[in-house]
């Protein structure tokens, strides 16, 4: 037990929220297996609209705003705009809206939707290369897309 000066009665020293141990957020079984379904299932959607270079990170260790990245490439700002709808509409038949909406017809080349526990980037090749996120998120671990994740 700690003992803190100026009050003279001991107390306990309060422990921060399990969520900022570690840098990782603190989920049941169950919601680490409902982030790692959602990613998946956006992972299947990009991959159904023939997304190119699709990977999903784990950010759990590493990170503590989200537990998993998708991460997609466009080979045009058509196809860039097509995928961030798809996605939006097939994760709103599964009642999950992000937290925010990608604008019609965006041209930054660059869509993020957020799932509160998983983020969805979708690039334009270009600025993928450009950005990387894979090279600055390296030490995160990759999941595997198995054809069995498809929709």
């Amino acid at each position: 037990m700690k003992t803190y000066a100026g009050g003279g009665a001991s107390q306990k020293k309060a422990q921060p929220p399990a969520s900022l141990n570690n840098g990782a957020k603190a989920a049941s079984g169950r919601e680490a297996i409902d982030t790692k379904r959602t990613a998946l299932r956006i992972a299947a959607i990009a991959k159904g609209m023939k997304a190119q270079k699709i990977t999903v990170l784990d950010m759990r260790a590493v990170s503590g705003f989200c537990d998993y990245f998708v991460i997609a490439s466009a080979t045009s700002l058509r196809q860039l705009n097509a995928l961030s709808r798809a996605i939006e509409e097939e994760m709103l038949k599964e009642r999950q809206k992000p937290l925010s909406k990608a604008l019609p017809n965006d041209e930054s080349g660059w869509v993020a939707l957020d799932y509160s526990g998983v983020v969805a980037h979708i690039f334009y090749k270009p600025l993928r290369d450009f950005y990387s996120l894979e090279r600055l998120w390296s030490d995160a671990k990759k999941v595997r897309i198995t054809r069995k994740a498809a929709p």
